[in-house]
């Protein structure tokens, strides 16, 4: 079993280790960087709609891009913040480095152990006329096809891998007024599950139905062979 889940926008440094890997499109990633090597401040600006602060930090890492930085510790979104709510021991981190991609405009597919630069390339993106969802999807599909995979991706990260030839489960939180969470909540239940399948080493949809994230249990009524739904419950006084 696999689980997939999105990057964050947000990345720190962290220096690798000896236990570094290289990621497994390494010389894919290399054509996309030296496309978004030629872009300008101005154009990161439109490219990414951001802030010229934000685009002139990128242009910057871009050009003087290292490969250095341990995935899982890198990106600091709300899911990794979900992760390490509870810091995870080397044994559960190397379990996630075996059952957990995440899913890269730039990599394609990361593990958590891999190496890599601090980056800024969200999947939605279209470069040289080719939207990046539709660049990985060839290279993703027969890396995932042997697989049973879990989808914890928002959906610009999903359309690289969504296929109707892969096993694919995807995973739906919901409130107890059976909406979905907000964004941010939702980004981190996200995070606490993959947390918990360190933890407790989980393998199979049977041991994925028993984890609770928070009060938020799986509901078998509301859930399907391709869609685990896990409903918020009332907290006991």
């Amino acid at each position: 079993m696999i689980f997939l889940i999105s990057p964050s926008k947000n990345m720190l440094p962290h220096p690798w280790s000896t236990d570094g890997f290289t990621p497994i499109f390494k010389k894919e990633s290399q054509v996309l960087l030296q496309v978004i090597q030629q872009f300008d401040i101005e154009q990161l600006m439109t490219l990414f709609a951001c802030s010229k602060a934000i685009a002139t930090d990128n242009y910057h890492r871009f050009q003087r891009f290292e490969e250095v930085h341990t995935a899982i510790y890198s990106y600091t979104g709300q899911v990794y913040q979900g992760i390490h709510k509870v810091p995870l021991n080397s044994q559960q981190i190397q379990f996630l480095q075996e059952h957990l991609y995440i899913v890269s405009g730039l990599y394609g597919l990361v593990r958590p152990l891999d190496v890599i630069g601090l980056y800024r390339l969200p999947m939605d993106l279209t470069l040289k006329e080719k939207e990046l969802c539709c660049y990985w999807k060839p290279y993703l599909k027969p890396i995932l096809q042997h697989h049973q995979l879990v989808n914890l991706c928002s959906d610009e990260y999903y359309a690289a891998f969504k296929d109707e030839s892969l096993d694919i489960i995807n995973v739906e939180f919901l409130t107890k007024e059976q909406r979905t969470p907000h964004s941010m909540k939702l980004k981190s239940l996200r995070g606490q599950m993959i947390q918990l399948v360190a933890i407790n080493r989980v393998d199979d949809v049977e041991s994925l139905q028993l984890v609770q994230v928070e009060n938020y249990v799986y509901d078998e009524v509301l859930s399907s062979r391709q869609k685990l739904v896990y409903k918020e419950q009332s907290r006991s006084l």
